[in-house]
């Protein structure tokens, strides 16, 4: 009977199993994603909100001039840092981000207070138009908060599409012109009057 099992010699086993033991990391290393920065800050600001009217004071989420676009790519790693400079507490809140626990609002991390700040990392898995906010808790408040979209691009460009953000507020507004926080006493009578 002939012996089917081919013989292996001490050193075939190790090269083996070190192949099999960091085969796996070799190509998550050529593919690291980058790590890119994103500074966001909550802070008091004002929009035009019609021609011919003042700008009217809202809470806003700033980013710092070296990210204008809030461009990035698909399994990129964003290292976000958020301040808090409204005088209120504030909490980032992110929409169109799946399976990343750590950016949970209120169950992983706790509102900022004044002058306080932050640092995530969050992974893109997907690409598409993430939307970040600070309304989780502006019910109420004073001014009324705006969001800031995110455009997570292909990792391969994709020749025939491109990404258009067409942010719809849920603002009320007053007789001249400047938005009403939702959840506050005037977004009530704005509302009753609209309905009559």
């Amino acid at each position: 009977m002939a012996d089917r099992i081919p013989g292996l010699n001490r050193r075939e086993l190790l090269a083996g199993l070190g192949a099999a033991a960091i085969g796996p990391a070799v190509p998550g290393i050529a593919a690291a994603p980058g790590h890119q920065p994103l500074t966001l800050q909550a802070r008091a600001g004002t929009i035009a909100l019609r021609p011919g009217q003042p700008d009217t004071p809202i809470w806003s989420l700033q980013g710092a001039a070296q990210n204008p676009g809030f461009r990035f790519k698909q399994g990129d790693l964003l290292d976000v840092s958020f301040g808090n400079e409204l005088p209120v507490p504030a909490l980032l809140d992110w929409h169109g981000l799946d399976g990343v626990p750590a950016a949970e609002p209120l169950a992983a991390r706790p509102p900022l207070a004044r002058g306080a700040s932050e640092n995530l990392v969050i992974p893109l898995h997907h690409a598409g138009t993430l939307l970040c906010d600070i309304k989780l808790l502006g019910d109420g408040e004073a001014r009324p908060a705006r969001p800031q979209a995110l455009i997570v691009g292909e990792r391969e460009p994709v020749a025939v599409d491109r990404d258009e953000v067409f942010l719809v507020e849920d603002w009320r507004l007053r007789a001249d012109g400047t938005a009403i926080a939702p959840g506050s006493a005037d977004s009530a009578r704005a509302g009753s009057m609209q309905m009559r």
